[in-house]
Formats: structure tokens, C-alpha cells, sequence
């Protein structure tokens, strides 16, 4: 290990169950062991189980570094959001100091400003994204494949803008797209000024638009990743991303379909808490010295990664 360490809080796990996303857990673990970095986990099982480390008697949400949210009913936000709405003050704090959440699917709810359900009752979320959700009158489910915002894109965007990425945007080691599916039961609205996590190149975007952006350049995961042609007044967006703050409608688990996307998260986080190390430097040293690599780590990931680009590029869906 090289000294560094990720310190995972995994929230309500037997109540945010959907979809074997607890997948997402094994992945961080497993993806920090293969980058040289040392992953602690703890659950917190009971919306009122008290965050209170039991050796450090400081709080379980200043301690961590991630904090993860899975997907669950819809049904059961409200007590999620009531029980973390005690806690709102240090999760505000926290994400100040550029901590992560990571919320997936419906449970990307909980960080939304406000919820409409379909009876037209509403219930006002954590506030820590700015975005809206509405029920769905319908469930929605297909595959999902959208390329990540790069950093350098510091503008704010709002689901229906266009822009451009820079070419050095995206690792050239690393794919820029993240593949997964959707069973969607909400739309998500976001603001002037929240920025979305990813552009849409197959399946639903964040407010019920479908679209694709294949061209002759896209259909593998990792050619298409810097392609600027999809920066056009048809993009279609996904997510929402401030600081280390995510949501994604993906599903998969999306984390373990995606390893890449994982190390991003992790690496990001960790240049907040260690600021005068080179993170991705380390990591990839790491792997050096023991004769890996991601491409060989990933490799079965990239295959599965590409054909289902693949497969979806010539879908006949009904989406255009």
C-alpha cells in the first residue's frame, strides 16, 4: 500500500437494496487494493443509528471520504432525507471540503432540492445538488451509455445546453464513457447553474429525453471518448456532478462495470484530502512496480464495455 487511505461510509444498506448496487462497495474495495490505496468501510444500517465513530468518538460523516448512497424505492426517501436532515449541517460542511457522496439511481433523490411524487405531493431533499425530481407516470428501463464531463469543463450546464470538451480533457489511458443501465421511476431537472455529470450517447437523459449521438467515431468505448461532435443542440445530459458530489442514473452496478469511473472518483477525492500529493502519479507508480496495469486489470471490462456500445449502436429502440 502507499499510504493513503479511503474511508467509505455505506448508508442504510438493507433499506437502499435495489438492483445488487451494493456491487458498488466491493468495487471501491477492490479497485483501492489494485491502486495501492487502503479501503476502510462501515455501515450504518438504521436510519437511527447514531454517526458516531465508537474508537474516535468524532462523527462518522466529518471521518469519511465517501459517503455512498445505493438505489432504493422511492417510497422510503422521505425517511432517508428525515434522517439525514439531522445531520444536514455536517453533510453542508462536508461537501464544502470536497468530500464525496455518491448517490445512484432513485436515492439520487435524496440530494435533490425538492421531490414531486406522482399525487402531487412534494417533499423537499438535502439541497446538496440543485436540481429538481418528478415521479414518473411510467417505469423506463434500457441500457444507458454517457460520456463524463471532462474538468476542464468549468462552465455550469443545465440539461438541453450544449458544449465542447477540450481534447485533454480525459486521461488518453483511460475510457471516457460510462456504460450501465436504467430502470428509471423519475425525471431529474437541473439547474441554470448544476452541472451535469455526463452527456448522453444511448438511452434516457436526466428529463425523459432519448437520444443517441453515434457517429463513425463512437461505438467503442474508448475512440469516441474525446469526440467533440456531440456538443450540438440535440445533447441530452446525465446526472449531476458539484465537487465530489455525483449522481448518476446508472445502474449495474455501475462501479463495477465501470472501474474506470471508480478510479476517478477515488483519485479525486483523495487530491482534496492529501493536496500536496500527486495522486494519480502514486497510483499508477504502484502498478508499475508490480509489473500491472489498468488495461490488463480492466481488460474484460473494456470488452464488455465495447460490445455493449456496440450492441446498442445498432439497436433498433425507437430512439433517434
Amino acid at each position: 500500500m502507499n499510504g493513503r487511505q479511503l474511508n467509505i461510509l455505506w448508508m442504510y444498506p438493507d433499506i437502499l437494496n435495489l438492483h445488487g448496487d451494493r456491487g458498488n462497495v466491493a468495487a471501491l474495495v477492490r479497485i483501492c487494493e489494485q491502486l495501492g490505496i487502503e479501503a476502510r468501510l462501515k455501515r450504518v444500517n438504521r436510519l437511527t443509528d447514531r454517526l458516531t465513530d465508537s474508537v474516535t468518538g468524532g462523527s462518522d460523516i466529518s471521518n469519511a471520504d465517501l459517503i455512498l448512497l445505493n438505489p432504493g424505492e422511492l417510497i422510503v426517501m422521505p425517511a432517508v432525507i428525515h434522517a439525514l436532515s439531522e445531520k444536514k449541517e455536517a453533510l453542508q460542511e462536508y461537501a464544502a471540503a470536497g468530500k464525496g457522496i455518491l448517490a445512484v439511481g432513485t436515492t439520487g433523490a435524496v440530494l435533490a432540492q425538492e421531490i414531486v411524487r406522482q399525487d402531487g405531493s412534494v417533499f423537499e431533499g438535502l439541497g446538496l445538488l440543485d436540481m429538481k425530481v418528478n415521479e414518473r407516470e411510467a417505469i423506463y428501463g434500457d441500457d444507458i451509455i454517457f460520456r463524463l464531463m471532462s474538468d476542464a469543463d468549468t462552465s455550469n450546464t443545465k440539461a438541453g445546453d450544449s458544449e465542447t470538451k477540450s481534447e485533454d480533457a480525459q486521461s488518453t489511458e483511460e475510457p471516457g464513457d460510462v456504460c450501465g443501465i436504467q430502470i428509471r421511476t423519475t425525471d431529474t431537472f437541473l439547474a441554470e447553474n448544476q452541472k451535469a455529470l455526463g452527456r448522453i450517447v444511448y438511452g434516457l437523459g436526466n428529463s425523459g429525453e432519448s437520444g443517441t449521438i453515434y457517429n463513425e467515431n463512437v461505438g467503442t468505448v474508448d475512440s469516441g471518448a474525446n469526440d467533440s461532435s456531440a456538443a450540438d443542440s440535440r445533447a441530452i445530459y446525465e446526472g449531476a456532478v458539484r465537487e465530489n458530489i455525483i449522481f448518476t442514473n446508472a445502474l449495474g452496478p455501475v462501479l463495477v462495470k465501470n472501474p474506470w469511473f471508480a478510479r476517478r472518483i477515488i483519485e479525486s477525492i483523495l487530491k482534496r484530502k492529501y493536496p500536496n500529493a500527486d495522486i494519480p502519479a502514486e497510483t499508477d507508480a504502484y502498478l508499475t512496480a508490480r509489473g500491472k496495469t489498468t488495461e490488463t486489470l480492466w481488460d474484460l471490462e473494456r470488452k464488455s464495455a465495447r460490445a455493449i456500445a456496440a450492441f446498442n449502436k445498432n439497436k433498433k429502440s425507437g430512439l433517434s
